[in-house]
């Protein structure tokens, strides 16, 4: 929070253009916040763990494997959660966290100013006032002062700025963990049991596990079990690689076809975690389908929508720090004025020799292994699983539906999204892209309107 007011001094000045050698004028919007968790939680207010945790909706994570209930949620802006924190007095306060250790007469003036109920206990009223602020607990970082609360986004030249609200490294590193540690107990056949141990005894071995790690241990066991596993655990691996595959697909490959289908991969691998995954026995309910799980399913299919996760993930950071702390601890020579110049000149000299990248490397390897994945052919629905999960369904296929607004088919939605159409067929139909911000998106689905009892039996 020290850096604040630097920053803020900074944003104002981006409304000056940069005039280029060639005499062209840039001007930089701010876009985006990318980063982990707690960095995403600290830029815009957001609590940090409990049931509230998502930067970007107030989704309850509890109730994060109703389908129904989070492929609502709306996307939360600065402004939103500016306006959320000052419509009260506590938020008024000249304190980092207003609404921390707040007393029972506090918490009624609180909610009277709200305008919502003030009966009963502290604990029904600070119940109360948390599904209100649906995890905000403070001004975003940007718009708060010492002096006053009238610093605006507008004022910040950041009315188009965003924290994202899924991070493909840690978000999907993390779910797979918690996919990988619950599988094992519920496999009844001893022949894909002892197969998936033996892989997990011999890839989780190391003692400090990465994301890249994580993502071959997932491709080895899909590969692995494909002959031994039943289908609905075939289903649960196959979906969550696709969805891999194109959280880390280059930029140039984004495309509404494939939008559309990492939204199908989505709620499919959801479902499927559902169906082989519960009643959780390693894990709880709250880690199995807590945060990580509620950002893949719910929010990564919407980023799609506004930009191509790759250069929105935080693994190149993550990569370079760790590459920065490791030449620091080889090579420094204790004296502080040569820390920077040493650490830069090592790297700059491992980035000019092209053998010496590993990151390439591993990307090559994933992809290598990826080759040999069975392909995941078109989805076939039984009519009586869209009438077990018809709400979930129904949520699903609203976000599903651009394009025509009001006149928008879920028949044309999804048989574009088949596999076997070619991608050349969607360059000219894209709607969305990095012009549109989360709460535009989400504005315009909302005007959407299809008959519930409409259902697609295959695309």
């Amino acid at each position: 929070m020290k850096f604040v007011p630097t920053r803020q001094e900074d944003l104002r000045d981006l409304r000056n253009p940069v005039l280029t050698n060639c005499g062209v004028e840039v001007c930089d919007i701010m876009r985006f916040m990318n980063g982990d968790n707690p960095a995403a939680e600290m830029e815009d207010g957001t609590q940090h763990g409990g049931n509230y945790g998502c930067p970007g909706c107030d989704g309850n994570i509890n109730s994060s494997h109703d389908l129904e209930y989070s492929l609502q949620r709306r996307y939360k802006t600065l402004s939103a959660k500016k306006n959320l924190i000052l419509s009260g007095p506590a938020g008024k306060k000249e304190v980092f966290h207003p609404f921390k250790d707040m007393k029972v007469e506090e918490l009624r003036v609180e909610l009277t100013a709200r305008g919502k109920s003030d009966e009963g206990n502290k604990e029904d009223l600070q119940k109360r006032l948390s599904e209100l602020l649906g995890g905000t607990t403070r001004l975003p970082a940007l718009l708060h002062s010492n002096e006053n609360f009238d610093v605006s986004v507008k004022e910040l030249n950041i009315e188009s700025y965003e924290v994202l609200f899924f991070e493909a490294l840690h978000c999907s590193m993390n779910h797979i963990k918690n996919v990988l540690q619950e599988l094992p107990h519920h496999i009844t056949d001893i022949d894909t049991l002892i197969k998936l141990k033996e892989i997990l005894a011999v890839q989780m071995s190391k003692d400090k596990l990465r994301g890249v790690d994580y993502r071959k241990t997932l491709i080895y066991i899909t590969i692995a079990l494909h002959q031994f596993a039943n289908h609905k655990v075939k289903l649960l691996l196959l979906t969550l690689c696709e969805m891999i595959e194109i959280y880390y697909a280059q930029e140039e490959n984004r495309s509404p076809k494939m939008i559309l289908r990492l939204h199908n991969l989505c709620w499919r691998h959801a479902i499927q975690c559902r169906r082989v995954l519960t009643p959780p026995k390693k894990l709880t309910y709250t880690k199995l389908f807590g945060l990580y799980f509620h950002s893949c399913m719910t929010h990564s299919a919407q980023l799609l929508r506004l930009a191509s996760h790759r250069p929105t993930n935080a693994e190149m950071f993550e990569r370079l720090f760790e590459k920065l702390s490791d030449i620091t601890a080889k090579t420094w020579s204790k004296r502080i004025k040569d820390l920077s110049t040493n650490a830069i000149l090592h790297l700059q000299a491992e980035k000019s020799n092209p053998v010496n990248n590993c990151i390439l490397k591993e990307e090559r390897e994933i992809s290598k292994m990826a080759k040999s994945l069975p392909k995941l052919d078109n989805t076939t629905l039984l009519k009586s699983e869209l009438e077990k999960y018809a709400g979930d369904w129904v949520a699903h296929l609203r976000l599903c539906l651009v394009g025509k607004g009001k006149e928008s088919d879920p028949t044309d939605a999804w048989a574009n999204a088949s596999v076997d159409t070619p991608p050349t067929h969607y360059r000219h139909v894209g709607q969305h892209t990095t012009n549109t911000s989360a709460d535009t998106t989400d504005a315009f689905i909302e005007k959407l309107t299809f008959p519930n009892s409409y259902f697609v039996t295959s695309f």
